[in-house]
């Protein structure tokens, strides 16, 4: 996943986000990258530890959403996915991707009671 568009950059930005996740059981996983591996609910996760390689404009990170409807969207286009609010730190890019804002992360936590 890619933005399309990088808007602003050096950024150190906290706060919160939507991710799109695909659920197995009661296990959270990523759509593309890191797909195998589970994420930890309640802890900081850091991006390196899901990193698959690649080339980018801008450095690696997490893509969250700015808005629980733009992915919404996301989960209606792929039709899978669960939409999940998260918190990130560390937010460097702002972008958009398929014309929906994203803030890339390198921390992000995913919050526990968020997987109902």
């Amino acid at each position: 996943m890619c933005l399309d568009t990088v808007t602003k950059i050096n950024l150190d930005k906290s706060g919160v986000g939507w991710k799109v996740f695909v659920m197995r059981g009661d296990k959270v996983y990523g759509l593309y990258y890191g797909e195998k591996q589970a994420r930890t609910i309640n802890i900081w996760l850091k991006e390196k530890d899901f990193r698959d390689g690649g080339e980018l404009q801008y450095p690696y990170g997490f893509h969250i959403y700015t808005s629980k409807g733009d992915a919404a969207k996301w989960v209606f286009a792929l039709e899978r996915g669960k939409v999940i609010r998260v918190k990130y730190r560390k937010g460097h890019t702002l972008g958009t991707q398929v014309d929906r804002g994203v803030i890339v992360a390198k921390e992000m936590l995913i919050l526990p009671n968020q997987l109902k």
